[in-house]
């Protein structure tokens, strides 16, 4: 037995008796070879791959998909929801954990006004356009069309799209629609990846070498004359080809949930989407040796991908933010030219101690809250957030010259600074509150600050706003509606063709508190259901699996965001 040798099972070096590597200077090669490979750049880069965020259209969340493109090795992908950058930024955040790099992209909604034409009778012709970001330029632009096409489709009007549920059961219509011309207009600085039976000839116009003629692989059926449209369209107009999954959820088994997705959206049961559902799991995110198998016959459209995403270099954070302080008359200006005579800073300590001695009248201001408005203001400067509290006190004048009742709640009573500036009605003097749980050096980043408005004339409010920043400075804040327990039960149950006397007795099961797992055995019994019956099996498993997956957009009652620079930007 002494006499064996013991081999390392992942490297197959030799061991020492100890268990040590017996050649440390191989090990330390093998080691390096090992980083080496790790760090080597694909030859393929997913370009179109949706989430969860594409509203019922893709079956995985960003967190998800990005970390499934980790563990086939990917170094890059490009996220393109439909219609939309909401899921931008969890994919971004978990790209981060795993060393990976986001593409910013969206699949744009086309309207069919224009396209008929184009290439006769074609099944399952495309009517969308994928657009990657170049730079700052292809993201401001991405932003114009996508602020064009929801304008055109506003997300109350919903489409009927079967007699068989109530209106207010149907999703809200959460795609957009724009013409092929206004995407043609904002075409500088982003790259566009078409089917061959859009209009290539008007694209190729507009975009130049940046567009590339997408070509997916699902072996449905329909491959071959894909691939033949591909070619034809490539030698016509001499436009490259990009090789892509069209992916649709990270993995194979993620179909199931993909299927349902599809069936709440149009409003049908399983059995009647017969085969408008995906005939196989091909939409699922491929490594780059099974995509190589696929495209074998010609890998130059692989590499077309790894050449797009070199120059798609944009990310989101290079985005920065700056508060529209300046646009209020909060600053001193140049009566002549318009621009302001002092700082964020100076403006802050200005208004702070002219409110103080409003507060408590002149030359009667106390020490202990002197000393604590220095100390606020010195950690202000600091962390460069005066312009928030500017920006804070422009929408209080707003309230308090229409004589609207207003006051600032929460961790913002802590602060001295707030109480001058008429934000707080918590006099500092009086109270002995903790400054820091409101805003400290180890956050760096703005206090929350929150203010209630008279409910009646919140609308005034909403619409001063409006006026003074202008609509490309000021939108209300955007929500995401996601599925929650009972909402999940209902809609996965109809999906499999339970009655709505069932639906509404499973739903009851949970609290809108509860998670699935409170739909237990004896629940079930319970209502007369029971859980061995395939179809409530599989509604709970599905629902669970949608629980928390987005539904749908709706806007808050007040938040808005406020910027000095257009939105778009």
């Amino acid at each position: 037995m002494s006499g064996r040798i013991r081999i390392d099972p992942t490297s197959r070096i030799p061991l020492a008796p100890d268990g040590s590597f017996a050649s440390p200077e191989l090990a330390a090669e093998l080691l390096e070879l090992r980083k080496s490979i790790q760090a080597r750049k694909t030859r393929y880069v997913e370009l179109t791959a949706r989430t969860n965020f594409s509203f019922l259209s893709g079956a995985s969340t960003p967190e998800i998909l990005v970390h499934r493109a980790a563990e086939l090795g990917y170094d890059t992908i490009a996220i393109t929801d439909r219609d939309g950058l909401y899921g931008i930024v969890r994919a971004y955040e978990e790209a981060q954990k795993h060393g990976l790099r986001i593409i910013v992209g969206c699949e744009l909604t086309l309207e069919t006004d224009g396209l008929d034409e184009q290439e006769g009778d074609v099944p399952n012709k495309a009517t969308t356009l994928t657009v990657l970001v170049e730079d700052h330029v292809g993201y401001t632009n991405l932003c114009k069309i996508l602020t064009k096409s929801h304008a055109r489709h506003p997300k109350s009007e919903k489409i009927r799209r079967t007699t068989d549920l109530d209106e207010d059961e149907l999703p809200a219509n959460t795609f957009a629609g724009i013409p092929l011309s206004v995407v043609c207009e904002h075409a500088a600085g982003l790259w566009a990846l078409a089917d061959a039976t859009l209009p290539i000839d008007v694209l190729q116009r507009a975009f130049g070498n940046r567009l590339s003629i997408a070509v997916h692989l699902h072996k449905d059926g329909e491959d071959r004359a894909r691939v033949t449209r591909t070619l034809e369209a490539q030698r016509r107009y001499g436009v490259a080809v990009c090789a892509t999954g069209r992916v649709l959820f990270a993995r194979p088994s993620d179909k199931p949930v993909f299927d349902v997705l599809h069936c709440i959206r149009e409003g049908k049961t399983l059995d009647e989407a017969g085969r408008d559902l995906l005939p196989n799991a091909e939409a699922h995110l491929k490594g780059e040796d099974e995509m190589a198998r696929l495209f074998s016959l010609h890998p130059a459209w692989l590499e077309r991908s790894r050449f797009i995403a070199e120059r798609c270099l944009f990310s989101i954070k290079s985005l920065k933010y700056k508060f529209p302080y300046e646009i209020s008359d909060l600053v001193h200006r140049d009566f002549r030219g318009g621009s302001p005579t002092e700082t964020a800073d100076d403006a802050l300590r200005r208004l702070t101690f002219d409110g103080a001695n409003a507060r408590y009248g002149e030359s009667r201001v106390p020490d202990r809250v002197k000393t604590q408005i220095e100390k606020e203001l010195a950690l202000i400067t600091e962390l460069e957030v005066a312009p928030y509290f500017l920006s804070v006190r422009a929408i209080i004048d707003m309230a308090r010259r229409r004589d609207i009742l207003c006051q600032g709640r929460g961790s913002a009573a802590n602060s001295a600074v707030c109480y001058c500036l008429g934000i707080t009605a918590v006099d500092p003097a009086r109270s002995n509150l903790l400054f820091e749980r409101f805003l400290s050096s180890e956050r760096r980043e703005p206090p929350d600050i929150d203010v209630d408005f008279e409910h009646e004339r919140r609308e005034e409010i909403i619409q001063e706003i409006y006026e003074t920043y202008g609509r490309d400075r000021a939108a209300m804040v955007s929500e995401v509606v996601s599925y929650r327990s009972k909402s999940a039960l209902r809609e996965v149950g109809k999906v499999f063709g339970l009655s709505l006397e069932q639906v509404d007795r499973l739903s009851g099961v949970v609290s809108w508190w509860d998670g699935m797992s409170a739909a237990s055995e004896s629940r079930l019994k319970a209502i007369g259901l029971s859980a061995n019956d395939p179809r409530v099996r599989q509604t709970l498993v599905l629902a669970r699996a949608i629980q928390g997956f987005p539904r749908h957009l709706s806007i808050h009652v007040g938040g808005f965001v406020l910027s000095a620079a257009p939105s778009m930007r």
